[in-house]
């Protein structure tokens, strides 16, 4: 390893020697020494060791000389070794030439001419601490920029290979939301070709006790198999963004009362109490998809109710309106269902919200699948919530969402979904886009029996695709248009039509 240098320069060969002695004593153990009487001779000794790639940290020059100044030395010096440090000798520096060696050179200090030799050494020690210290500097920044180079290259190449994974599980998502569609509509074919049978069978009169017992079981194990591939359809359907609002103005009072109305009986039923409470300001009339509400409040409740054996079960509403903001502006309503019944396994909350396929809410209730957790809780994100599940205050289970409504302080007469059209039934509301493509009204549903009529108002009450589409197979093919008709309306959700050509039938 090369011995890093310390040149002197001066013309005064009597002050350079003692200059080069004194500093020989103090740093000639690590540094080598050498001296220049011009300014020429001192650039020749700069220009070999850097040939010699030997380090040169410091270079003290006098102002004075005859060829050139010692300003101007300084300045080619650092042209030709920029990172060297320089000190300057003077007794009669002006301001100008200082400010000139500070500007355009690398000027450490200026010392007074005669030196003292105590300061020189001080000065010399702390420009070399300084050299070296500038040196090291620069060598972390150079292993710092090789690092962030090499990092950002890495992050391209792993922003890369995140984009390929992504597109991928995208693709792959999606060929898996294709295949259940298919296959979901491939099964449900043949299986409703079993059901229809199976009920043919049951009402043949000379069947035996044992054989009637059995075909109600391929009836029933049907039944449940077809709400299965219903609820994979609709979840396949989410996945694949296949579904949309269809929102409206309608009665949010009306519709909270029809809930505690179609399962008041159900509650009863298991000695409970459901309660439903609203605030003082929940605005009546609102703009939303009303049927996937009704899905969603529905699906909370009942399943409240099966899941509680004692106590009450409570729907509470209210809004969470800035105060002073006007009535016909987006507010934000909270529906919430609270329970008194098994509570929750805090560890089956994700399960519950997020994996279609382990909806349990106890470890006691294992054994029960139930894919529309996953299907109510996406229709509460396409509206723009989130579902949120915790334990109750004491025991049961408290399930709370919000979405962002438009509130009226009446009806609404403009919207087309409230259009009224001539009927001999009474109080049979219906769009003029499907009186246009089917043709139907209550009268379209008279050819059924009562008890079918009925069990298709509780079923579209329900939002439950899958029984409305084991209720179609039964009509008769003669009826294909009025089949057809009522698979188009539950394909897009339009369980509020249903209801209406059916409530007539159920409310004589």
């Amino acid at each position: 390893m090369q011995t890093p240098t310390i040149l002197c320069v001066d013309d005064e060969l009597f002050l350079l020697r003692s200059l080069a002695e004194t500093l020989k004593r103090k740093f000639g153990e690590d540094y080598a020494v050498e001296i220049a009487e011009t300014a020429e001779i001192a650039l020749e000794i700069i220009a070999e060791l850097q040939a010699e790639k030997i380090e040169i940290p410091l270079i003290i020059s006098d102002q004075i000389m005859p060829d050139m100044k010692g300003v101007d030395l300084l300045i080619q010096v650092y042209q030709e070794s920029p990172k060297t440090l320089q000190i300057l000798l003077t007794g009669k520096a002006s301001v100008d030439d200082v400010g000139k060696a500070v500007n355009h050179a690398k000027l450490y200090r200026y010392i007074s001419k005669p030196w003292e030799e105590e300061d020189l050494i001080l000065t010399v020690k702390e420009a070399l601490r300084s050299y070296y210290q500038d040196k090291k500097l620069a060598e972390q920044n150079q292993v710092l920029h090789r690092l962030n180079v090499g990092l950002e290259q890495k992050v391209i190449e792993r922003t890369a290979e995140l984009e390929k994974a992504k597109q991928a599980a995208e693709m792959a998502n999606q060929a898996k939301s294709n295949f259940f569609s298919f296959m979901s509509h491939e099964l449900r074919t043949p299986l409703n070709s079993i059901l229809g049978f199976s009920q043919l069978l049951a009402a043949d009169s000379s069947l035996q006790e044992e054989q009637c017992k059995n075909i109600k079981i391929i009836n029933r194990s049907g039944e449940q198999l077809l709400t299965l591939i219903n609820d994979i359809l609709a979840i396949s359907r989410l996945e694949a963004g296949l579904m949309t609002l269809n929102e409206r103005q309608f009665d949010l009072h009306r519709l909270l009362n029809f809930i505690k109305e179609m399962l008041e009986v159900k509650a009863a039923a298991k000695s409970l109490q459901l309660i439903l409470e609203w605030s003082s300001n929940l605005p009546q009339y609102i703009h939303a998809d009303d049927v996937k509400l009704r899905h969603i409040l529905l699906h909370l409740v009942s399943n409240a109710i099966y899941l509680t054996e004692t106590g009450t079960i409570t729907l509470r509403v209210f809004e969470n309106r800035v105060k002073n903001q006007p009535i016909d502006e987006h507010t934000l309503l909270h529906f919430e269902v609270e329970d008194t019944g098994l509570g929750i396994n805090s560890n089956c909350i994700d399960s519950l919200l997020f994996n279609p396929f382990k909806s349990t809410l106890n470890v006691d209730l294992t054994d029960k699948i139930d894919l529309n957790w996953s299907i109510s809780h996406e229709f509460i994100r396409l509206m723009g919530g989130e579902l949120i599940a915790h334990p109750g205050v004491s025991q049961g289970s408290v399930f709370t969402f919000e979405i962002n409504v438009k509130a009226y302080t009446k009806a609404d007469q403009t919207v087309p979904d409230s259009t009224i059209q001539p009927s001999q039934e009474p109080g049979i509301v219906f769009t003029p886009e499907v009186l246009h493509s089917e043709k139907l009204c209550a009268q379209s549903l008279a050819m059924m029996p009562g008890s079918w009529v009925e069990q298709l108002y509780h079923s579209a009450a329900q939002c439950s695709d899958r029984q409305i589409q084991s209720l179609i197979e039964r009509i008769p093919p003669e009826y294909s248009t009025l089949a057809q008709a009522l698979k188009q309306l539950v394909e897009d959700f339009r369980f509020d039509v249903i209801l209406d050509l059916s409530a007539p039938y159920v409310y004589k």
